[in-house]
């Protein structure tokens, strides 16, 4: 029989046709283990990845993202969506302000008679704070599992807000103040926006004055994406940045005061009665 050489690392292809020829018969099983012992392994097993900063963490983001093939018509439908988006939203935009400066809101008439420029002022104030009560919120669930020594020294005010809300039941507690705060907020930027009954501060079709002011539908598309959809996707993204800021610190104890009153105490006991109907359901 002749004698087989010794197989290399890179001859993989090789000793397993070497190995498929000789006979078992003929060759020794310490012969055979000395062999396989040659033939390298295919390492396919999956790599840890060992994350221990937060640049590592973004890095890892963008390592992450699949590369995407845009077909031209994909594209050219993608860009029609952003346009008339923002087509809407500008519009949407110019319609309310009309209505402010034109004295054609509710808090320009009679018992409030409040300034256009107070109105102003006290609508976009509003919205800004709309937009960090529904930011905040998903920020701060979202930090709960993160560990904080991870962002103790590079964000010292969200450190300080997660401290706040993490504490015991605060996060409870925060998610019921919050939600009446937010309410009380979308009524008062309503108050500001709304308008008159026979408003028509830009002169257009009574059709586009139907839609827009009186159904509120210029309203409704400025609340919903200045002051809620645009925190909300930023804060998924960006929950570290998103709450590193007093104003979020002052939002929180404002709801946590609001909890604290008891207002919406009742709450706790439809948890619990909604609590005990599913335990008894299963």
């Amino acid at each position: 029989m002749e004698e087989v050489e010794g197989i290399s690392d890179g001859d993989y292809g090789i000793s397993m046709h070497i190995l498929s020829q000789l006979n078992e018969d003929d060759v020794s099983t310490k012969w055979e283990e000395n062999l396989l012992k040659q033939i390298p392994t295919l390492d396919i097993a999956p790599k840890t990845v060992v994350i221990h900063t937060l640049d590592e963490v973004k890095m890892l983001d963008k390592k992450s993202d699949p590369v995407k093939s845009w077909s031209p018509l994909l594209v050219g439908f993608t860009c029609l969506k952003y346009i008339y988006s923002m087509a809407l939203t500008a519009f949407c935009i110019v319609m309310v302000m009309a209505c402010i400066f034109t004295k054609s809101t509710i808090v320009a008439e009679s018992p409030y008679n409040i300034h256009p420029v107070c109105t102003f002022f006290i609508f976009w104030f509003l919205i800004f704070w709309l937009a960090i009560i529904e930011g905040g919120q998903g920020a701060l669930v979202g930090l709960q599992a993160t560990e904080k020594d991870l962002y103790r020294d590079s964000h010292k005010i969200t450190i300080l807000n997660t401290n706040l809300i993490h504490k015991g039941d605060n996060l409870e507690r925060f998610i019921i103040g919050r939600q009446f705060l937010n309410v009380v907020v979308i009524f008062l930027i309503n108050m500001c926006g709304k308008a008159l009954e026979n408003a028509d501060p830009l002169n257009l079709p009574k059709e586009f004055n139907l839609v827009f002011l009186k159904n509120g539908a210029a309203m409704i598309i400025v609340t919903i994406v200045l002051g809620q959809l645009t925190s909300q996707v930023n804060a998924a993204v960006s929950m570290l940045d998103f709450i590193n800021n007093y104003f979020m610190t002052f939002t929180s104890y404002v709801s946590l005061f609001i909890e604290f009153s008891g207002l919406l105490h009742s709450v706790y006991l439809f948890q619990t009665f909604f609590f005990q109907s599913q335990w008894k359901a299963y």
